[in-house]
């Protein structure tokens, strides 16, 4: 087992679980002594960059891996936190090819909202299951796909089926601020 970046890999991924963050980088060095051409421990290495806040470091691990959905993946969401919108989603299309990978589907139809795609968004959101639709982060971008395309009763009813967390937070702000904007009486 020790002569298989896997072992380390996996050695890594236990110590970082356990939020030692120096262990799993030491461990993912030593899968990429074994075979420095493996993806895991090269992405995961991007991850451990991105915690530390070293973005264009991990943007340099992430373009070592040809063909990980995975890496694609967290390299789309590091476009899309910066702004990167159009590399992002074309990121995340070449990600998509497992439809049913509900987070891509997420990212993919928040990304078709911002850009002014709201039809393409709700694509993207009619193949996620209903139960996800009512996630907070989910429902609430639905509920405005669904107003910008003029299905106000069907927004409305997704904006009062999505479940907001109790207290104060940004959610319940959104969601306050949706309700005014789209739903205000006339």
């Amino acid at each position: 087992y020790v002569s298989h970046p896997s072992y380390w890999n996996i050695l890594g991924n236990c110590y970082y679980l356990n939020k030692n963050f120096i262990a799993s980088f030491i461990y993912y060095n030593k899968a990429l002594t074994l075979n420095p051409k493996y993806s895991p421990a090269i992405n995961n290495i991007a991850v451990l960059h991105l915690k530390e806040g070293k973005v264009s470091a991990a943007l340099k691990k992430f373009n070592l891996i040809k063909n990980s959905s995975v890496t694609t993946f967290n390299k789309s969401l590091v476009e899309f936190r910066y702004g990167r919108l159009e590399e992002a989603f074309s990121d995340l299309k070449k990600s998509e090819s497992n439809s049913n990978n509900n987070e891509v589907n997420i990212a993919l139809a928040q990304i078709s909202l911002i850009l002014k795609s709201p039809a393409e968004a709700l694509a993207y959101f009619s193949k996620l299951p209903k139960s996800l639709l009512k996630r907070a982060d989910v429902g609430l971008n639905y509920s405005i796909a669904l107003a910008r395309t003029d299905k106000k009763s069907a927004a409305e009813d997704a904006l009062e089926l999505t479940e907001i967390p109790e207290g104060n937070n940004p959610y319940q702000n959104y969601f306050n601020s949706i309700k005014n904007y789209y739903f205000k009486e006339d």
